[in-house]
């Protein structure tokens, strides 16, 4: 009896008691045959858009360039705490100042925080001869967005204790500013260099 197409499905043949080297070699081949006739899922190609339309959606947009904003914050900034000096306005100045800013000024301790900033604000301001203005060459803020930096030039007149005479400093500066939260600068260091040799102060 011939057998059809369908043949090629049909299970292997018994092994005979002569040994199983016939069913050893029968079942791979009929499975083989078997699975090869078995269409295959496409479920897999039907949710592969949505899957990576999915992954698009979660992805976080890049942040927003703020830096050209952020260097003109702090430069018009600068120029409005210049007036500030000038009019000697203690609580105005101070108000640039992060809550743990460091003042490091020529023949003065460090002031650490605030309000030892502001105590030495009051003794500069108090000086009959006071006069502070600073200008303003280079400002740059980080990648990150939330650290920048000026470099400029000061001229400082104060009292000289020898000689109660006025007594003119010049030098640069070197101010490190931090944003807050509320996307204002703040003053987080401030260092003053003079230009002075020692013998002249």
């Amino acid at each position: 009896m011939r057998l059809g197409p369908q043949s090629q499905y049909a299970p292997a043949p018994r092994p005979s008691q002569e040994g199983n080297l016939g069913a050893e070699t029968a079942c791979p081949v009929v499975y083989f045959r078997y699975m090869h006739h078995i269409p295959k899922p496409r479920w897999g190609t039907a949710l592969l858009p949505a899957v990576l339309a999915f992954c698009a959606g979660c992805t976080p947009p890049p942040p927003r360039d703020t830096h050209d904003a952020d260097v003109r914050s702090i430069s018009e900034g600068e120029l409005l705490w210049v007036r500030h000096w000038s009019s000697r306005d203690v609580e105005r100045i101070v108000a640039r100042y992060a809550e743990d800013a460091t003042l490091l000024t020529p023949n003065l301790p460090p002031a650490i925080g605030r309000e030892a900033v502001r105590e030495v604000v009051r003794q500069f301001v108090r000086d009959g001869y006071f006069a502070l203005t600073f200008e303003v060459t280079h400002v740059e803020v980080a990648r990150s967005g939330d650290l920048g930096y000026v470099e400029g030039n000061y001229t400082l007149v104060t009292t000289n204790l020898s000689t109660t005479q006025p007594f003119t400093d010049q030098g640069t500066y070197l101010r490190v500013y931090r944003k807050q939260p509320d996307g204002a600068w703040k003053v987080l260091r401030d260092i003053r260099a003079s230009h002075l040799p020692a013998t002249g102060r």
